[in-house]
């Protein structure tokens, strides 16, 4: 387990919305956002939001449920399956990619996924919704209950959610680590597209690196963090790519 989160995780952010989360001193969840008025220029696909829409969290320790847009979605590799999707493709250049060490997990209520955390077979324009109790070390297993009645989607797989930092080893890190390729391009996609989900709000503080696509992003989007002096506070925008 200490080898597997000796690792980091990963968000990417338009350089567009670098402002406002410097001004709110965290990266927050979609839900957050709305709740402050924020409207964020999103990458992510409308389709695959409105599945995540219909995904709720129920723990017995927690004392309500909460929806899936309440976390901020982080992923295990700095190019998942999204990256290579044709509307972030035309504005790859323009994303910085925030990084924050795996030690997370340990925080109370961050979940993690096997796999994109949408893939729960719900149908894509049905009604059905799901909420899923997540595996524990007391219950290692996932438990899902659909609303009215399903599932009725037609994927083959579904992602399992943990909730303890013990079943870390659940996930395929064959796949996630690149050296295990599978035939089925659906699975593959999946898995790694597997999810760290921070409730709420990620401070910035928790970020250990921000890396640009190119040394003309670095340098802009190092200008606006002096801008709001932060230049303590986060670390120095530095250009990488990250290898595919």
């Amino acid at each position: 387990m200490r080898n597997f989160l000796s690792g980091y995780a990963y968000h990417m952010v338009h350089v567009s919305n670098f402002p406002s989360i410097l001004s709110e001193k965290a990266l927050l969840s979609n839900e957050k956002l709305s709740q402050k008025g924020i409207k964020p220029f999103s990458i992510a696909w409308e389709t695959v939001q409105s599945l995540r829409k219909r995904i709720t969290i129920q723990r017995p320790v927690m004392p309500s449920r909460r929806q899936l847009h309440s976390y901020v979605p982080f992923y295990f590799i700095p190019r998942p399956p999204m990256f290579y999707a044709p509307h972030i493709q035309e504005n790859q250049n323009q994303l910085l990619v925030l990084e924050v060490e795996l030690t997370i997990l340990y925080e109370p209520e961050v979940l993690f996924t096997d796999g994109n955390a949408s893939m729960q077979k719900l149908s894509r324009y049905g009604m059905e919704v799901v909420v899923i109790d997540p595996a524990s070390a007391q219950r290692d297993t996932c438990i899902r209950r659909y609303h009215p009645g399903g599932p009725h989607g037609t994927g083959e797989n579904w992602s399992d959610f943990y909730s303890d930092v013990a079943l870390i080893d659940r996930l395929n890190w064959g796949v996630l680590n690149g050296g295990t390729y599978i035939d089925n391009r659906e699975e593959f996609t999946r898995i790694r597209s597997s999810e760290v989900l921070i409730p709420d709000r990620l401070p910035l503080s928790k970020i250990v690196g921000i890396y640009a696509p190119n040394p003309g992003l670095a340098q802009k989007a190092n200008d606006v963090v002096k801008m709001y002096g932060l230049e303590k506070v986060i670390p120095k925008v530095v250009y990488r790519v990250f290898p595919r």
